[in-house]
């Protein structure tokens, strides 16, 4: 592996000097400033990445950790944004099939392929409910109480399709003993305007109350269409709206009821050939289409029957749907276009589990459940070919496509945690995981299926004292197998084996807290989508064996009472058996993050606080084939935030500026295998520079 040693120098450099503020759980939130400022220690976030509180440096693997104020300094607006925060989080900021579509990749693991028959590798969860699909996963993130990030397969207490990671949000609670309100408007670049509010306020003293939450962002977009200067892409059109009922039955019973609804309108970034010399203008006869509606209804039902037992169920179901037109090669010619695509997919989960911190009189923290997943998608979709694009004198025709597929999974699932010591803990768990796939399409009269059970596990140490966690694991996860629309082949499940270390420290009287992992994978049978080989277009799923290993680093500190610094870095060393030199796809050696947080109290009682990062990227492929055409140069992106606040915060005024140095490096190409195409290789734009200002009311 050959890592630049300038910026490992650099990066150790500020490793020596860097942290950030970490945050309390909610309740703290209020007056976490002035308690930094007189005790000068780090407050600890709690999560509940393994279905019970912890803090989260007493959590035995590798997670990051953010709450609602830390995404806001860091100029979090979206899903997207997270992975500037967390090491060896990769989401591409514009994808090639929908403005929502979520390509997320973990540790160079990951999804670039919006076909439902495929599954992702990181699994995303808001408040418990799992999104089964890549479209309608870039969502505005507000009203949120913290973002959990679990890195590596999560097989045993997640389950299937998170052989990379998973992404847990979750929102703010209603309140049951006093009313709050906020609200935010803004306006940016390119004509964005933005608008948001949450309230919450007790029904029923002390035992029910309600919160609803509504957010609204849109722009004029970022490229102009030379053929129709009021045809614009790269655009954002989203509305967010976030509905909870809490009801404290009792002192041992409490039921949360949700709905939510996120809705966009905003024209995907359009890809343009390699020829152009600009990403920002495009040529194109077709009117672009993009309406996703992700909308759905949740129950959660927390029972603590004894002193030592909580019984937990979550049930969810949820309804996407997706209407899409778009200009697949960035042509104006009509010679590939997706002039109609049409998908509804339901899907239905069942979570029930039991949590407990003792076996008889044995102190033992276990975790035993079962889980069960229902879906239903149909698709009606429409492509358009042009004359001569399979080769000279093939005709013009539309691929008319009708098509139903059912999903189901059923699994069982238990991990316990064996005290040793007073110091030393062991961990063992296992889950059984059976899946069900039926994929049928009319016009080809096709009707396959598929049936696999599968078994993953985790087995780890731990050695946790007052300020010094040190744990080892070997776990295992899987992605579910199934078959490829495009070839009609089918392709086996993915199996994950992950070997990791970790060590995480508190140090100079809580001022410090770093959090540093090693971790090495081997796939078997890892899902790859690549460009068919016949010249025929198609992302056609292939499967390799491959490994991967690297570092990771969080490094938080209170520097002064004013002044607190972060890093986050990530490396990466992956290669595939049978193909020497090669790189797994979405998988730079090096990046990192670097920043500070600067707050000045007035003597008014008003504060400022500046914020400002960069952000590092090496150079990666984008393609298994490590096509120079799909390689990607090394980015830096910098970002700033600038706010005032009233005394008591009750109003903030803030100025944000991302991409800052306007780096426009496009993060994704894309190869077509036609061989009559205009343009073989398209480039899709970043994000250029973007400066808004938002006012905050808080009550």
């Amino acid at each position: 592996m050959k890592i630049k040693t300038s910026h490992i120098a650099i990066s150790l450099a500020l490793l020596t000097s860097s942290g950030y503020q970490v945050a309390t759980a909610q309740d703290k939130a209020n007056n976490e400033s002035a308690r930094r400022e007189l005790d000068m220690v780090l407050e600890e976030l709690v999560v509940t990445a393994q279905k019970r509180s912890q803090a989260l440096t007493d959590v035995a693997l590798a997670v990051s950790a953010f709450d609602q104020r830390t995404l806001e300094e860091a100029a979090v607006v979206n899903t997207q944004d997270l992975a500037q925060l967390v090491p060896n989080l990769f989401i591409p900021n514009e994808s090639p099939s929908g403005a929502t579509n979520g390509f997320v990749f973990l540790r160079g693991i990951g999804t670039d392929n919006s076909q439902y028959t495929l599954d992702p590798a990181v699994g995303i969860y808001y408040d418990g409910a799992y999104f089964a699909r890549a479209y309608g996963t870039i969502f505005d993130l507000f009203d949120v109480e913290r973002v959990e990030v679990l890195r590596g397969p999560q097989g045993t207490l997640y389950g299937r399709n998170n052989s990379a990671g998973a992404i847990r949000i979750i929102s703010k609670k209603a309140n049951l003993d006093e009313f709050d309100f906020s609200a935010r408007a803004g306006f940016g670049s390119f004509d964005e305007v933005r608008g948001d509010f949450s309230l919450s306020a007790p029904l029923v003293q002390d035992s029910l109350g309600a919160r609803l939450s509504v957010t609204h962002r849109e722009n004029d977009g970022v490229q102009e269409n030379t053929l129709n200067p009021d045809d614009r892409a790269q655009s954002v059109d989203f509305t967010g709206v976030n509905a909870s009922l809490l009801w404290q039955a009792s002192d041992t019973l409490e039921l949360t009821f949700r709905y939510n609804k996120f809705s966009d309108r905003g024209d995907a970034v359009q890809n343009v050939p390699f020829s152009d010399t600009t990403l920002r203008t495009f040529e194109s006869n077709l009117e672009n289409l993009n309406e996703v509606d992700n909308e759905g209804v949740s129950a959660t039902i927390n029972w603590q029957f004894n002193n030592s037992v909580q019984l937990t169920s979550m049930s969810s179901l949820r309804q996407v749907d997706l209407d899409a037109r778009f200009n697949l090669d960035g042509v104006a010619a009509p010679e590939f276009e997706a002039t109609d695509q049409a998908i509804s997919s339901e899907y239905f989960t069942q979570e029930l589990y039991l949590v407990g911190d003792s076996i008889g009189s044995a102190q033992i923290d276990w975790v035993a459940g079962v889980f069960y997943y229902d879906e239903d998608i149909t698709e009606a979709a429409t492509t358009s070919f042009g004359a001569d694009v399979f080769g000279p004198g093939s005709p013009a025709f539309d691929a008319i496509a009708d098509r139903d597929f059912l999903s189901t999974s059923s699994s069982v699932y238990a991990q316990a945690t064996f005290p040793i010591s007073n110091t030393l803990s062991a961990t063992t768990g296992a889950r059984w995981t059976q899946d069900e796939k039926d994929f049928k399409e009319r016009f080809s009269n096709t009707d396959v299926s598929f049936e696999d059970d599968n078994v993953t596990w985790k087995v780890g140490l731990d050695y946790n004292t007052d300020n010094l966690l040190l744990y080892a694991s070997a776990s295992t996860g899987f992605r579910s197998g199934g078959f490829d629309i495009n070839s009609a082949s089918e392709f086996p499940t993915e199996e994950v084996l992950t070997y990791e270390v970790g060590m995480k420290k508190t140090l100079f009287t809580n001022r410090m807290d770093l959090s540093t992992n090693y971790f090495y994978t081997q796939y078997d049978s890892l899902q790859q989508s690549i460009t068919s080989a016949d010249n025929q277009f198609g992302l056609d799923t292939v499967t390799l064996d491959a490994d991967s290993q690297g570092l990771e680093l969080e490094l938080k500190l209170i520097a002064t009472q004013n002044l607190s610094l972060f890093t986050v870095l990530g490396t990466l060393d992956t290669s595939v058996d049978g193909l020497p030199g090669f790189d797994l796809k979405q998988s730079p050696e090096l990046s990192y993050r670097v920043g500070a947080n600067y707050h000045s109290d007035l003597a008014s009682g008003a504060k400022v606080v500046l914020a400002a990062s960069y952000s590092y990227t090496d150079e990666f492929f984008v393609d298994v084939a490590n096509r120079a055409e799909r390689k990607t140069d090394s980015t830096g992106l910098v970002d700033a935030r600038l706010s005032y606040s009233t005394p008591n915060e009750t109003w903030e005024f803030a100025i944000i500026g991302k991409n800052l140095t306007d780096e426009d490096e496009p993060p994704f190409r894309f190869f077509f295998g036609f061989p009559g195409l205009s343009a073989q290789f398209s480039q899709f734009a970043r994000t250029p520079r973007t400066v808004g200002a938002t006012i905050t009311y808080r009550y």
